[in-house]
């Protein structure tokens, strides 16, 4: 059974009613526990410190780690302090310090248990026997549940960091433990997805207790255009410039706020009551370009840290290349001027660390914002050049150029274009491979008996694409009638696709699998504009 959902986080309370509704079920004896994963800044430690902050619960004991140290008696320390501190302030007692060791000696004092078993995790850790250290810091939840009569949630951010402490059988051992441990409930999140995933379909697929998976997207671009509306008001900004930033961010949260206050900023700053281009490329300068700009800082962080981690070569002129538009492998050899296998080896490093993603034979930058920063900043100031900031503002006008250009096209014209644009790819939608070959053939085909024009007929040697593009979203009746037209072309083994601008919905999804019609929504369109370096198409709403 897929456990997975799918969640808008711009519906927050959505999330919040789940994480409290698991934490009630969990008072009266119905245990799930929770595995919260996405990308890194789509709100998951807001979420989860919100939802820790409301649980007034007598009866529930919260402890709340992020598992960033080095080493794991690093962790293990911490760990138990922050599990001491809890304990104190569940008890209402104040601490004067908060060393381990002070904290261990006043506890036991109080329960000797509880402070034995903490200290019994760090001799352990200090022999190095950390398997069994581990084992019995998931013990100590046990005992203190016993000794307080208390249920205890117990919240580890970025759990896939339990791997660079290299202990084997860890998470083998752990499952074994949290499937017994009816009195805990385990809520985990990752923001390493490709590991997150892994971990938890290889080793942490128990027989009971088995976790909840809640995958945290982006937002929708109804709801990231609400968002951007809500933080600029009274503020108004144009359509079109309001598209854009969709666009370059994907709908990524923490890039949204942080962008809409800085232009919220410069509005007033400069005395305007609506959002001028002149406004949003001084606001994206400062954010982006400015060595103390918050989005320069982190992005110019993370390359260093890709700098100084092991195996390292190549793989920032990789993403730099990406960045530029070459996704696939025959055009990284020619740019970065590498062999294919180190290439493929540098890929797969950073598809593992979520830096990238593979579909059929493209490659592309999972962080589009950091994709545009590549291209537009650390690109211009590596080559130390005196008028950086003039380059970068000529390249920045140039992304808003092409996309004021292609959103001023109708849908049918850029999907004609797109087609146009395809030659010797392979991508993959609903686990069905396609071959983008070069079409030698794109034309208008009418499918319905609309006056608008609302299909495309592709042709190469041995090659018939059926197109069927509905901008208002695609029904039942549209599948129908698409079928139906296709039948004509049925000798020629055509590849029917349909093109909705909208979401489709579950009904109209089966008869397209029943017709053998592969049905695109505006999200799967979206990322085969992206391979091929064209904007997003934005509905409107």
């Amino acid at each position: 059974m897929d456990l997975t959902k799918q969640i808008d986080i711009f519906g927050q309370e959505t999330i919040l009613e789940l994480l409290e509704k698991r934490s009630k079920d969990f008072l009266v004896g119905y245990r799930r526990n929770l595995a919260l994963i996405g990308s890194e800044f789509c709100g998951k430690t807001t979420l989860i410190t919100h939802w820790i902050q409301r649980i007034y619960e007598p009866n529930i004991l919260p402890v709340y780690i992020t598992i960033n140290k080095t080493t794991y008696s690093q962790f293990a320390k911490e760990t138990i302090k922050t599990i001491f501190i809890a304990v104190f302030k569940k008890l209402g007692k104040n601490n004067s310090s908060t060393r381990l060791e002070d904290l261990t000696k006043e506890l036991k004092t109080i329960n000797p248990k509880i402070a034995e078993k903490g200290n019994n995790v760090i001799t352990l850790s200090k022999k190095r026997s950390n398997l069994e250290s581990f084992k019995e810091l998931m013990l100590l939840l046990d005992t203190i549940s016993i000794e307080m009569n208390l249920s205890i949630v117990f919240v580890l951010e970025e759990f896939h960091n339990l791997e660079k402490f290299k202990i084997k059988n860890l998470f083998k051992e752990w499952g074994k433990t949290l499937c017994l441990q009816k009195n805990v409930l385990y809520v985990i999140s990752s923001s390493s997805i490709f590991k997150a995933k892994r971990i938890l379909d290889n080793e942490l697929r128990l027989l009971f207790g088995n976790f909840e998976i809640i995958e945290l997207e982006h937002l929708s671009q109804k709801n990231a255009c609400m968002f951007i509306k809500k933080e600029l008001f009274p503020y108004e900004i144009e359509e079109s410039y309001l598209n854009f930033i969709l666009d370059i961010t994907d709908g990524c949260i923490c890039y949204l706020r942080l962008i809409s206050e800085q232009i919220k900023k410069n509005t007033v700053l400069n005395n305007n009551k609506t959002v001028t281009s002149q406004i949003i490329k001084e606001s994206l300068t400062e954010l982006l370009f400015a060595d103390l700009g918050i989005i320069n800082q982190l992005f110019t962080k993370r390359v260093h840290r890709l700098e100084n981690s092991k195996s390292n070569k190549l793989i920032i002129p990789i993403l730099v290349s990406l960045a530029n538009g070459h996704k696939k492998i025959k055009e990284l050899l020619f740019d970065v001027k590498s062999t294919q296998t180190t290439i493929k080896k540098r890929l797969a490093a950073l598809i593992k660390n979520d830096f990238i993603s593979a579909n059929g034979n493209f490659y592309t930058i999972s962080d589009r914002f950091f994709s545009l920063w590549l291209k537009t900043v650390y690109s211009v100031k590596k080559e130390n050049a005196t008028d950086s900031t003039y380059t970068f503002l000529n390249k920045l006008n140039r992304e808003i150029e092409l996309f004021m250009i292609h959103s001023k096209q109708k849908l049918f014209n850029r999907i004609e274009e797109l087609f146009s644009l395809f030659s010797d790819g392979t991508i993959e939608i609903e686990s069905k491979s396609f071959r983008l070959t070069h079409f030698h053939e794109i034309k208008p085909m009418q499918f319905t008996d609309t006056e608008t024009k609302d299909g495309l007929i592709a042709r190469a040697a041995g090659v018939l694409w059926l197109t069927m593009i509905k901008p208002d979203g695609a029904k039942e009746e549209d599948v129908i009638k698409f079928s139906l037209k296709s039948k004509k072309f049925k000798k020629e083994k055509p590849r029917k696709i349909l093109i909705s601008c909208k979401e489709i919905d579950a009904n109209t999804k089966i008869r397209a699998k029943q017709e053998n019609i592969t049905a695109i929504d505006i999200d799967q369109l979206n990322r085969i504009f992206n391979l091929h370096e064209r904007p997003s198409i934005i509905a409107k709403t």
